[in-house]
């Protein structure tokens, strides 16, 4: 669900909602004055791109976000921490008549 921002005119007052988009409404009481408080645009939450840095692999300049990740799937590169890793499969455990076994010969060589 989104979050949606808005701000009376009155007030001044500000609050942050969240709600599913169908219940979206341009305006809403305030809870302070009572008055309509009207939709502001939230831009805190917008993840500014980064900054242009120099390739330690080819020397290329790499100019934002989407060159960076280009970049790097055409040289086989992975950012540490990003990479995926293979799903782990678990050791089979085993079976009960073999493990029974195993704890008979031990007992026995004792």
């Amino acid at each position: 669900m989104p979050l949606y921002h808005y701000e009376c005119r009155v007030c001044a007052a500000r609050q942050q909602i969240v709600r599913p988009v169908k219940e979206h409404t341009k305006t809403i009481p305030c809870t302070s004055c009572g008055e309509q408080m009207r939709q502001v645009l939230g831009f805190r939450y917008v993840i500014p791109d980064i900054e242009p840095y120099q390739s330690m692999v080819t020397g290329e300049r790499i100019r934002g976000r989407s060159h960076h990740r280009q970049h790097l799937k055409e040289h086989g590169l992975f950012e540490v921490g990003n990479e995926r890793l293979p799903p782990r499969r678990p050791k089979p455990m085993p079976s009960v008549v073999d493990d029974l076994k195993r704890a008979f010969e031990e007992v026995k060589s004792r």
